[in-house]
């Protein structure tokens, strides 16, 4: 946070992931952003359950014939 005018606040947000700098004007602002990466985060999150994993069986897994 910046600043505080107006009975709100005012600054600039940092995303660690992307580490994009995005300023905001007000407390609902800032909010609006954060919901948004974390909407983002979580639809990522998904496309990745969705996409079917590598399975190898028990009888092929080289720790378990040794």
């Amino acid at each position: 946070m910046l600043d505080n005018q107006n009975m709100t606040w005012q600054g600039i947000v940092t995303f660690l992931d992307t580490n994009e700098k995005l300023p905001f004007r007000s407390l609902l602002e800032l909010l609006k952003l954060m919901d948004s990466a974390m909407s983002a985060a979580e639809e990522d999150q998904d496309q990745d359950l969705s996409q079917p994993a590598d399975i190898i069986p028990l009888a092929q897994h080289e720790s378990l014939s040794s």
